[in-house]
């Protein structure tokens, strides 16, 4: 819980609190196993499992291709405050309604430089051709350090900041549009269980919330995403 609480406090210091309320929807998504039977038929477990995440990858790999789509369709954030870009510079042509900027053609601003999105990751090269080249990936922007984040500090007069000074504190801090995922046992790190047992289903995190649905997503937006991920 500590870790969390101060995992946390590393994202406040590192993007401003204003960025800690934006929200989005996460969809995952997976083949039932009964597809992967029709499809390869009878396979020991280890063939099964290297299956499935080289297939998963490839819908990853896909998804960089035309996931422009979902925004395109379903974004639901074309105005921000004000505050949001106060101090930043930008030559976005912003129009104003009261406090409100936004742009007249904009479909999802939380998903531009002005959302939840950190500007350090750009220098990462994280790979989606296989499993090991995506884990390399992520091991290294755990480990490299970031010089922007080494102004924060770790623990300045007594009070911890955030966990390191590296680009990413932990893997959940990559801001990735979809990313492979496993359930993992207790205590164990998301990389851990993908090395384990390979990808298990799809996190897609480009969706932005639905105004027109109590829950934030449509039935018919979720049946898009069930066939445009198919």
């Amino acid at each position: 819980a500590k870790m969390k609480t101060l995992y946390r406090e590393g994202l406040k210091r590192r993007y401003g609190s204003l960025r800690q309320i934006i929200s989005g929807v996460h969809f995952n998504f997976s083949f039932p196993e009964s597809f992967w039977d029709a499809l390869y038929c009878e396979q020991d477990e280890q063939a099964r499992q290297d299956t499935k995440s080289a297939a998963y990858f490839a819908l990853i790999r896909n998804y960089y291709r035309f996931g422009w789509m979902i925004p395109y369709f379903f974004g639901a954030s074309p105005a921000l405050c004000g505050s949001f870009i106060q101090g930043r510079e930008t030559k976005l042509p912003f129009e104003s309604i009261g406090g409100t900027l936004y742009l007249p053609k904009a479909t999802s601003l939380r998903l531009s430089d002005l959302g939840y999105t950190n500007s350090a990751q750009s220098v990462l090269k994280i790979g989606f051709n296989s499993i090991d080249q995506y884990l390399e990936g992520l091991g290294d922007a755990i480990r490299r350090p970031s010089e922007e984040f080494a102004k924060i500090g770790v623990k300045v007069d007594g009070e911890y900041r955030q966990l390191n000074t590296n680009i990413l504190q932990i893997e959940n801090e990559l801001y990735a549009p979809i990313r492979p995922k496993r359930v993992a046992k207790s205590g164990e790190k998301p990389s851990d269980a993908l090395s384990r047992a390979g990808v298990e289903y799809i996190e897609v995190r480009s969706l932005d919330v639905n105004p027109f649905s109590a829950v934030g997503v449509s039935e018919e937006q979720v049946r898009f995403l069930d066939l445009f991920l198919t």
